[in-house]
């Protein structure tokens, strides 16, 4: 009981192409998404809460993990360069807790549980969002950048990190506006104790 399941439940790729400022140039992007679990037992609510905390660490009961990748080429003209054949592959793995003893509890229980597990995926599927919208702004970003040759590394890498930076900022956001989740209903009634 209360180790990490890789398991992974739901695998989405989805591939986009965005038109960036100039006409010629596509950018593409390409979104993997997947599920994993980590396994929780417990019968009362400070029970799973205690092993969700033993699995994550303080209070935060699951967790999105993105990773952007990029590939481009340059085109170069004399000394001026731009970016040409910008593929963005970002990565998105939901880590979620699964309660094990959710087929022996009492229905209360269950109940109480789809509710909560609910508002996790709403949550986490937020952070999901932004992670997608980064996406997108990092193939028009970086398939608009032109410049020096000698440059053109710097450029790119300059604006990775702004947009990745930038959404930092939002997830933080996001988490504060609603209290990691707590706003969007991930509570257990202590009713239930």
């Amino acid at each position: 009981m209360g180790k990490f399941n890789r398991f992974t439940t739901l695998s989405v790729i989805l591939i986009g192409l965005t038109l960036t400022g100039d006409s010629s140039a596509l950018a593409e992007f390409i979104i993997e998404e997947a599920t994993q679990y980590f396994d929780v037992g417990g019968d009362i609510p400070s029970e799973i809460l205690a092993e969700i905390s033993a699995h994550r660490g303080g209070n935060i009961v699951a967790l999105t993990k993105t990773n952007h990748e990029m590939r481009y080429s340059v085109e170069s003209i004399g000394d001026r360069c731009k970016v040409i054949d910008t593929v963005i592959n970002t990565q998105i793995i939901y880590l979620v807790p699964r309660w094990t003893e959710y087929q022996t509890a009492r229905p209360e229980m269950k109940k109480a549980w789809d509710r909560f597990f609910r508002a996790i995926i709403v949550h986490e599927n937020g952070h999901g969002d932004l992670a997608k919208a980064a996406s997108r702004d990092l193939s028009r970003s970086i398939g608009q950048a032109k410049g020096h040759c000698s440059a053109i590394k710097t450029l790119v890498a300059g604006r990775r990190n702004i947009v990745v930076s930038r959404y930092e900022l939002k997830n933080q956001a996001y988490d504060k506006r609603t209290m990691h989740g707590q706003k969007q209903g991930i509570v257990f009634p202590e009713v239930l104790e």
